[in-house]
C-alpha cells in the first residue's frame, strides 16, 4: 500500500526479503492488536503477517523448509489463501482509520470479497470500530500514541515529573494512567 504496510498469508514457506519485516499477533488489548517480529528470514507456511518496509514492492522466494510456526501466535491475525465471499459475516481488514489519517489498523471490512493470500480478523472480536497495529519492538513502550488526547477536557494530563500540564507541547506525557506521545 501507500503506507508499506500489507498482509500475507501463504499455503507455503517463503523467505522474507531484505529491506521488509513481517509481524504475527500475539494479543488484542485496549483497541490494539499487539504484533511480534518474526524471529530471522522466514515466514511460515500457514502463518499470517503484517509486512512493514520503506519500499512498496517486492519479490517473494519459496523455501523448501518447513519452519515451525512462531511461539505466541494467538489466531486473532488470520489468513486465506482462496477468496472469500463475506456475505452476512463480519471481518477487520488492514486499512487506514477514517477518523486518524496515517494511523493503519484492523477496521470494518465493507466489500464483498477478501482477496486470497490476505489476512483479516473475525468479527466480534473486542473492539468497537477497529484495532491499532502495536508492535512489539517499540523502543518507548508507549501503544497509544495520539496528539488528540490533549482535545479532551475531561482528560488529566501530567509531565514525567508529575507536574499538571494544561497545554502539553511535543513530548511524552502521562493521561489518565497512560504514557502518551505528543
Amino acid at each position: 500500500t501507500g503506507a508499506k504496510t500489507a498482509t500475507l498469508y501463504l499455503p507455503y514457506e517463503v523467505a522474507v526479503p531484505t529491506g521488509m519485516k513481517a509481524y504475527y499477533g500475539t494479543a488484542v488489548t485496549g483497541g490494539y492488536l499487539k504484533l511480534t517480529a518474526l524471529d530471522g528470514t522466514v515466514i511460515p507456511a500457514n502463518t499470517p503477517v503484517v509486512l512493514m518496509s520503506d519500499a512498496a514492492n517486492f519479490d517473494f522466494v519459496s523455501n523448501q523448509g518447513t519452519t515451525a510456526l512462531p511461539s505466541g501466535i494467538n489466531g486473532t491475525l488470520e489468513g486465506t489463501a482462496a477468496d472469500i465471499t463475506v456475505g452476512t459475516d463480519k471481518y477487520l481488514t488492514l486499512g487506514e482509520s477514517d477518523t486518524k489519517a496515517g494511523t493503519y489498523g484492523f477496521y470494518m471490512y465493507t466489500g464483498e470479497t477478501i482477496a486470497a493470500n490476505t489476512c483479516y480478523i473475525s468479527y466480534p472480536v473486542l473492539c468497537a470500530k477497529g484495532l491499532t497495529l502495536s508492535f512489539n519492538d517499540d523502543a518507548t513502550g508507549i501503544s497509544n500514541a495520539s496528539a488528540d488526547a490533549a482535545d479532551s477536557a475531561t482528560k488529566v494530563i501530567y509531565d514525567l515529573q508529575g507536574r499538571r500540564v494544561s497545554h502539553p507541547q511535543k513530548g511524552i506525557y502521562i493521561v489518565n494512567g497512560k504514557k502518551i506521545a505528543f
